[in-house]
């Protein structure tokens, strides 16, 4: 059964990440201002099967972000039969965005010979 509400320890969870994202954006920018206006913009939704889709079809929560400067693409959607299971998802990604971002943030401090353009 989809569970439909969201634990406040869940939601300081996701707040946290949603901090951890702005950190890393903040730091990307002062090296480069090349950005989007979405940046680290989500999305929190509990989707509700529709008349025309069969009825057992599950609800289901999606975590939406869209972020041109950290990870490999622009826009993402983890899913999951609660909201605990989709911030589950979508962390596991955005841990190794943020692993790779401090990588690369240490390059361009620390190494001369590296080049950002």
């Amino acid at each position: 059964m989809t569970q439909w509400i969201i634990d406040k320890t869940q939601w300081d969870r996701f707040l946290d990440y949603r901090k951890r994202i702005f950190k890393a954006i903040k730091e990307n920018l002062e090296v480069d201002g090349h950005c989007k206006s979405y940046e680290g913009q989500f999305t929190v939704s509990y989707y509700l099967p529709n008349y025309f889709i069969d009825e057992e079809e599950k609800p289901y929560w999606e975590i939406q972000l869209d972020c041109y400067l950290i990870g490999p693409n622009r826009h993402y959607e983890w899913g999951g039969e609660s909201f605990n299971e989709a911030l589950d998802n979508a962390v596991k990604d955005i841990d190794v965005w943020l692993k790779e971002h401090e990588e690369w943030l240490w390059k361009v401090k620390n190494d001369p010979e590296w080049m950002i353009l």
